[in-house]
């Protein structure tokens, strides 16, 4: 009996529903070069912390503002994803981290044309996470693990194939979407801000351990959607603007 108790305690989370209750929104605004953004993030965060606004206006055209890494966070917020009974744990938690990108290559890159900007995308994903992926690969065949065991410590982007991308509509703005997995799991959603610069809301789901990440990420679609939808940029350029308006702006 108790066995049996302990077993239906401890064993797999099946995600089926996550009710996540808002109880109000903290807007934060940023000026990006004369490009206004507001966000609106729901309450309530994590262990009541709040969000950190990391900067509060950030030059776009200033070259050496990005670092090497060509992009620069604004905001960090998380939530905690709530337990489904009282008496199991939370089934994790999501943080979200908003960047700003440095386009690698303006001249190659047209962030205003879908496959092209898928293009920079990866190649910014490529920058981050290739010389990882290498080292992580090596290091543990070396020390003699099977390279599927090693395989669970990369990080997969799909660095050749746009079939993680996916189309959404927010507030009359264009946004891809695409997912980081392996050791990390990431719903990441960008849009252009100008040809120079695009931005992104990176949510990464860290598990409670008997769930799968994938998985969370799916049932969590639809809080990460709402964060999403209340994002609100409005482009310096009028073209760029103009553009985006009319849904020209990364047009399939």
């Amino acid at each position: 009996m108790f066995t049996f108790i302990r077993e239906l305690l401890q064993g797999p989370l099946l995600v089926d529903h996550i009710d996540f209750q808002v109880q109000g929104h903290t807007p934060l605004d940023f000026d990006l070069a004369g490009n206004r953004l507001r966000v609106e993030l729901p309450l309530p965060f994590s262990k009541g912390m709040p969000p950190t606004k990391l900067v509060p206006d950030f030059d776009l055209h200033d070259p050496q503002a990005f670092g090497d890494a060509r992009k620069h966070a604004l905001l960090k917020a998380m939530w905690d994803i709530p337990r489904p009974r009282f008496w199991q744990p939370d089934y994790g938690s999501v943080a979200l981290t908003l960047w700003v990108h440095k386009n690698s290559d303006p001249v190659h890159f047209n962030l205003f044309e879908r496959d092209s900007f898928i293009l920079a995308i990866q190649e910014d994903l490529k920058a981050e996470y290739d010389e990882y992926n290498q080292r992580t690969w090596e290091e543990g065949l070396a020390a003699g693990r099977l390279s599927i065991d090693v395989g669970d410590d990369l990080i997969s982007f799909g660095r050749n194939s746009d079939e993680r991308f996916s189309d959404h509509q927010f507030n009359q703005r264009q946004w891809l979407k695409h997912r980081i997995v392996g050791v990390e799991t990431h719903g990441i959603y960008c849009t252009p801000i100008d040809p120079n610069a695009y931005l992104s809301l990176d949510f990464e789901f860290m598990r409670n351990k008997r769930i799968t990440d994938t998985r969370l990420a799916d049932k969590m679609t639809p809080f990460t959607d709402s964060v999403v939808a209340t994002a609100e940029l409005v482009s310096a350029s009028s073209e760029s603007q103009r553009r985006i308006m009319s849904g020209v702006t990364i047009d399939a």
